[in-house]
């Protein structure tokens, strides 16, 4: 085999050299574009710096290296950054000072069983923030009388005990399924009368087939209907285990934001219920 001559060997090199650098410089680009957050908060005008400056708003996410800085700093001014790993940031104008620090975003930690399921995520509420975060933290900040579930059939029946609370008595229960084209849920996909009796015990309902639902409960006896519609997101036997699972980090998760900012219940279930339709599509 012919050798290469010193000035191609020289060429040769630098261009593999060349290849490799941009090699790591996309890789490096692709894992510090990553959302790793969201705003869950934002009240007052809060400004990405960079060269091309510009406003952001609740329900965007954060990438690792941005800056945010007030503004406007009034006392009505307040920002919450929330993470895949419960943590939060924020600034809070009434505190004197807080605000002439701006906002950094830090470099995530590498990925886990979860964060994959947080990618899926972000990239769900990247394409429309506002169905999932700014139109759900509207009205009042009250604990809601239901929360989004993860369930599976036994014995052909479901138990929406830990998705509804209700008090004794007969209900309508309707199941409405969630999808693309159908994200509201508007055609109802089993509807059933129940008869249900203390909270501590199950609230059963036949099982309808495998997909994500919204549920409502009415009661036939007083007309209270359950404001609050969960989500729930009815699994195969096979699948229950790890979807199971993979949605308690989410609420863990998000309870943390609770705890930690005081998040509104109502930008809380947004990302709960992000959370069950990027499980369903995982699973498709």
């Amino acid at each position: 085999m012919a050798s290469l001559s010193p000035t191609r060997g020289l060429l040769m090199a630098v261009w593999l050299g060349c290849h490799v650098l941009a090699g790591s410089l996309h890789a490096e680009m692709a894992h510090t574009e990553r959302t790793v957050g969201w705003v869950m908060e934002a009240t007052g005008e809060w400004i990405v710096e960079g060269p091309s400056k510009r406003p952001i708003r609740q329900g965007e996410g954060v990438t690792p290296g941005m800056v945010i800085r007030a503004g406007t700093v009034d006392e009505t001014s307040k920002i919450s950054v929330c993470f895949s790993d419960g943590s939060t940031e924020g600034r809070d104008c009434k505190i004197k000072g807080a605000c002439a620090v701006p906002l950094s975003i830090a470099v995530p930690v590498e990925q886990t069983g979860y964060n994959r399921l947080f990618d899926v995520v972000a990239e769900r509420l990247a394409r429309d923030p506002g169905r999932y975060v700014q139109a759900q933290a509207r009205g009042t900040d009250d604990e809601p009388p239901a929360r989004e579930q993860v369930t599976r059939a036994d014995g052909g029946r479901i138990d929406l005990r830990s998705a509804v609370r209700s008090r004794p008595g007969r209900y309508r229960v309707e199941f409405r399924a969630v999808g693309k084209d159908d994200a509201l849920g508007t055609t109802p996909a089993r509807v059933e009368e129940v008869e249900w009796g203390p909270e501590s015990q199950p609230r059963w309902v036949t099982a309808p087939p495998p997909g994500l639902y919204s549920v409502s409960a009415v009661s036939v006896d007083e007309e209270d209907v359950v404001k609050a519609v969960p989500w729930v997101l009815v699994a195969t036997s096979e699948q229950f285990p790890g979807q199971a699972a993979q949605f308690a980090e989410c609420v863990r998760m998000t309870e943390s934001w609770r705890s930690r900012a005081k998040i509104p219940w109502g930008a809380i279930r947004g990302v709960r219920q992000a959370c069950l339709e990027s499980l369903l599509e995982m699973a498709l």
